[in-house]
């Protein structure tokens, strides 16, 4: 197969994820993965008859609102691989500390993820979040929205989240982008996320084991799940 004959792909990546003590098996992982990220999903894209034409990743990583200023944040775009050591480096920052089987801030984690400021050239473009939790998410609408962790006012409820990712017949309200937007979620059988996995377009949902800090997802299971949301 020659390079001229894949399809070109122009793609961002938001790593979205749980940093409480119990995830530290996937902080693990995902640590690894970024060490050759844009080498190892490129090799992945190619072997599916598809190339990287441009790639970009960031990080978001949440708690619980209520641990105060580190529980919620998130590092530019890192354009690979030119800045893949910049990349690396930011993820080894991230270690998993707190919490506890209590719901996370998870769909606050979420709506940063989804307010990233994503490519817009392309003709083949793919805009992906990788969120990863081993637990419930709080209920919106718990917290103020004048806390400095928020960067944008949360919707209200699930039903108004629901539509801002774009829910069949309610495009006109979707925050990203309709035809690029994708969703691989690594969470457990706890709300909201088999509702998400079940009824949000463009969603690849992987359920775990609650408190498991998805202690059974490897670099391989991550890029083959990336690689299939394309």
């Amino acid at each position: 197969m020659t390079t001229s004959s894949l399809t070109p792909y122009t793609v961002d990546v938001v790593f979205c994820i749980d940093v409480t003590s119990s995830m530290t098996p996937y902080l693990a992982q995902v640590k690894k993965l970024a060490l050759n990220f844009s080498e190892n999903f490129e090799a992945k894209m190619i072997s599916t008859g598809r190339t990287i034409e441009n790639l970009r990743a960031r990080i978001v990583w949440f708690r619980d609102l209520e641990t105060g200023d580190d529980a919620i944040g998130g590092s530019p775009f890192y354009t690979l691989p030119d800045q893949q050591d910049q990349f690396s480096e930011m993820m080894e920052t991230l270690s998993a500390s707190g919490g506890g089987t209590y719901p996370e801030s998870s769909l606050e984690g979420l709506w940063r993820a989804m307010n990233s400021e994503w490519q817009t050239s392309g003709s083949r473009r793919r805009h992906i979040i990788v969120l990863a939790t081993d637990d419930a998410a709080h209920p919106l609408g718990k917290f103020p929205y004048e806390l400095p962790q928020v960067p944008f006012p949360t919707p209200k409820n699930i039903v108004e989240f629901q539509k801002r990712w774009g829910m069949p017949g309610m495009d006109e309200h979707a925050l990203m982008d309709k035809n690029a937007r994708r969703l691989v979620l690594f969470a457990p059988d706890k709300d909201p996320w088999p509702s998400i996995g079940d009824n949000w377009a463009n969603t690849l949902y992987v359920p775990s084991s609650a408190g498991s800090g998805v202690d059974d997802v490897t670099v391989d299971q991550i890029l083959i799940r990336l690689t299939a949301s394309v």
